[in-house]
């Protein structure tokens, strides 16, 4: 529907005078994450089956110079059939979010696989969260795996911040450069 009607948009103004020629700079209350798929492993195939975010922001305050979530859906922006045949393909689509400000919550670290909500002594910071989820099928040579699941706590690194940005484009290339799958779901 976006894609199909646009964004809506907000701007605040200060010290105007109607009759003043003005630049309104207006800004969109959502982000956009550009995903792209590189299948580099060279003993397993994925095939992409479903993308989707979880814990999305339920709010936004469109004047806000920035908001931090108090209330989140389980179940955010997804790809369709089409989208996932794109990006199965070689393409690039995007998923379009709610901003969500939860900070810096893994202060030092290091290792990306340790950015979960395991590691965060915040309990209600880390049910807030906005995460990537997505679900493949994987074949090795020795075994099929209909349903593969892969998550990514989004942020502005991929080791400690949780903060997604309105008005932001973001980038993110699926990578499964494993060569073991360690557990099915």
């Amino acid at each position: 529907a976006f894609e199909q009607n646009g964004f809506p948009m907000a701007n605040s103004f200060l010290d105007y005078t109607p009759g003043d020629q003005t630049t309104f700079k207006l800004k969109r209350p959502i982000g956009e994450y550009v995903i792209s798929f590189a299948d580099n492993s060279s003993k397993m195939t994925h095939t992409i089956k479903s993308v989707q975010l979880k814990n999305c922001a339920l709010q936004v305050g469109p004047f806000s110079s920035g908001t931090t979530c108090t209330a989140v859906i389980e179940s955010g922006d997804y790809l369709s059939q089409q989208d996932i045949d794109d990006l199965n393909d070689g393409g690039e689509v995007s998923l379009y979010f709610l901003e969500n400000l939860q900070g810096v919550l893994l202060p030092g670290n290091t290792d990306p696989k340790k950015k979960t909500p395991d590691y965060i002594s915040d309990a209600t910071k880390k049910q807030r969260c906005t995460y990537i989820e997505v679900d493949t099928e994987v074949d090795t040579p020795t075994a099929h795996y209909e349903s593969v699941r892969y998550r990514a706590y989004l942020g502005q690194n991929m080791t400690s911040d949780f903060n997604i940005r309105r008005s932001t484009r973001y980038y993110l290339t699926l990578n499964f450069d494993s060569n073991m799958v360690q557990e099915e779901e």
